[in-house]
């Protein structure tokens, strides 16, 4: 008995015997997956059918492949119902991951720029420990992307998980295997497409880097908007260290193409971070598939390393002097005395003359660790900097306005600014200020990334009360 045969509508949904058909959840290659929910236990699952009777090898292989998986970052099966045991159709029942994809997080318009820190940090590690546990399995996934990434509510915590085996191969099978054109264009490895010598397992660390940068930035790293032939094309004798390459569309002389060794400053991890996973992608951005993931010794390196990156924690600090976000890597043991040294190198502010407030806006003391101001849900900063003289802060609650538009307006004695959320890095840079333009106010205050408009009076040097 086929699934098409058995299907019927009921109050314009799809049932199945005692189940009904709550939601699409995405289709591939081989199958279309459904959430399915029993209408009397309300037990829910999500059901891979596949499409008919040329698939069914692969099917079974999926099948197979997924048996053999158990890791809390990889989707789990769960037994097939006795209602769908009758079916002659091959289907793959699998926990609802209740969160949606990691694509969906994407598509949010506040991650339109990467995704916050904390997420960044939590997805890299689930995403490499479960990918460290399948190529153990030896087993290559080859689909890796944000489709194929999803999030599931654990407890009161949200973890990521890979899903999807449809081209999963394993890693001993035939050469003719690991020749065959297979994954999604976007995402798919240089070598998929060129190398005459067919490919290994080093396609799941390409994939696996496109998803890094992508969380980082909001977009793949090399020509986004070029079809997957035309930038392999053009990033083909890239060097190791390049892992961006985009356009200028308004350059008029010469080659509008742009290499780059750098990730593109507008995210919202901390430089820290950001030079860390900038020596990361180099090893996994390779375009030689033999050394990918590996270090100048060409030893594997490409989960450790991560590993090594994801245990450092960095204190975000916000200069007032510098007008910008420093960030320090820390541990136990360092004393805020230590940390002031580093901005007096980094921005020429000397130790005496800083004054470091906790987010409540407490005076913290030179013997304090620091450890304890970190909190990577804060994502302004855990600890501002500022002159003695200080920053002065409005008492009256700001005027609301579109959290797209930024209002200046000049009064007799104040610059009012009023910036919408994440737009304090772009108003500092405009408005560079000196120590002398900016009055203390003793009052406690406290910034926090979930207010949505941030309200600062600025008194200007040039007009004098």
């Amino acid at each position: 008995m086929s699934v098409q045969s058995s299907v019927y509508k009921k109050d314009g949904s799809l049932c199945f015997g005692n189940w009904v058909q709550v939601a699409s959840l995405g289709s591939g290659g081989f199958g279309s997956v459904a959430l399915w929910k029993h209408r009397h236990t309300n037990e829910q699952i999500a059901i891979k059918i596949f499409r008919d009777v040329k698939n069914r090898e692969r099917s079974l292989e999926e099948i197979e492949l997924m048996k053999r998986m158990s890791h809390d970052h990889v989707v789990k099966l769960v037994p097939v119902p006795d209602d769908w045991k009758k079916l002659s159709s091959s289907i793959l029942c699998m926990e609802y991951c209740t969160e949606g994809s990691l694509r969906k997080l994407l598509n949010q318009p506040e991650n339109s720029s990467g995704l916050p820190e904390n997420t960044v940090r939590k997805c890299l590690k689930n995403v490499k420990d479960g990918l460290e546990y399948i190529h153990s399995q030896n087993v290559i996934h080859r689909d890796l992307k944000p489709e194929n990434i999803v999030l599931q509510k654990v407890n009161d915590d949200v973890v990521f998980k890979l899903i999807d085996f449809g081209y999963g191969v394993e890693c001993d099978n035939s050469l003719d295997k690991l020749r065959t054109l297979a994954g999604t264009s976007d995402y798919v490895a240089p070598e998929v497409f060129i190398a005459s010598d067919g490919y290994t397992i080093s396609v799941d660390y390409w994939g696996f880097g496109f998803i890094c940068f992508e969380i980082i930035t909001g977009h793949r790293p090399f020509l986004p908007h070029l079809r997957a032939t035309e930038w392999i094309a053009k990033i083909r004798h890239k060097t190791e260290e390049v892992i961006s390459v985009y356009e200028l569309p308004y350059r008029s002389n010469g080659d509008s193409i742009v290499f780059s060794t750098h990730l593109p400053s507008e995210n919202h991890i901390s430089k820290a971070l950001a030079s860390k996973l900038t020596l990361w992608l180099r090893l996994a951005l390779k375009m030689d598939y033999r050394k990918r993931g590996c270090n100048k010794q060409n030893e594997l390196v490409i989960y450790s390393s991560m590993e090594d990156i994801l245990s450092k924690k960095a204190i975000v600090i916000f200069s007032s002097l510098a007008c910008e976000l420093l960030s320090y890597d820390i541990d136990e043991s360092t004393a805020l005395l230590e940390v002031k040294e580093s901005i007096f190198r980094d921005t020429g502010h000397p130790i005496e003359d800083q004054i470091v407030l906790s987010p409540s806006g407490k005076i913290v003391g030179d013997a304090a660790n620091v450890i304890d101001f970190w909190n990577p849900n804060n994502e302004i900063a855990m600890l501002f900097v500022i002159t003695k003289e200080g920053v002065q802060l409005p008492s009256k609650n700001p005027t609301h306005h579109s959290p797209s538009s930024l209002w200046l307006s000049r009064g007799k004695n104040h610059l009012h600014i009023i910036a919408a959320k994440k737009s304090i890095p772009i108003l500092f840079i405009s408005f560079k200020l000196k120590p002398n333009c900016v009055k203390h106010s003793t009052k406690p205050f406290s910034l926090t990334y979930y207010q949505c408009l941030i309200h600062f009076t600025i008194s200007l040097p040039w007009e004098k009360t």
